[in-house]
């Protein structure tokens, strides 16, 4: 896809304006989480999804002397100016069981890029580069000791170190 505009066009212009609508839009969405009860009432659930579209679109001319950089060759890869280069839609899906002391959560992930789908790639690039789906998350855990200020978790988890 390719966006050849003169510059100061009234396209351009409007791609601007829906571009910034686009994102408020976006952002301005509640998220919701489906939530459900098993076992009559013993063990609470939820069930969790994200979902996110991106685009990117290249603003400057190719500059052939990046050509040779291993960071920078996929970004500069003869991509005309306008031209789309990245239209990834992406989801997360969370569930969550928890019981009076123990709980599962697991935590899958998938995205499609409409852009490399139509790209001319090596077999095993467009495998990668077109979708893909992985389980970040699939763990149990148990809590334990007097207020359960104790707990052992076993599987797979992401740790997320520094955040608040």
């Amino acid at each position: 896809m390719s966006f050849n505009r003169p510059k100061g066009s009234a396209w351009r212009k409007f791609g601007r304006i829906a571009a910034v609508a686009a994102v408020g839009a976006v952002m301005a969405a509640p998220a919701h989480a489906v939530r459900f009860k098993l076992a009559d009432g013993a063990i609470d659930g939820s069930f969790d999804t994200t979902v996110g579209w991106g685009m990117n679109i290249r603003t400057r001319s190719h500059n052939p002397t990046n050509a040779g950089e291993m960071t920078g060759m996929y970004g500069n890869r003869s991509t005309a100016k306008w031209e789309v280069f990245n239209n990834t839609f992406k989801a997360s899906h969370d569930l969550s069981l928890t019981g009076q002391n123990w709980g599962v959560f697991m935590r899958g992930n998938y995205f499609y890029d409409a852009d490399a789908d139509h790209e001319d790639l090596p077999g095993g690039t467009q495998n990668k580069m077109v979708s893909g789906a992985t389980f970040t998350d699939a763990y149990a855990y148990l809590n334990f000791g007097s207020d359960n200020q104790f707990n052992v978790r076993a599987g797979k988890q992401v740790i997320s170190w520094g955040e608040n």
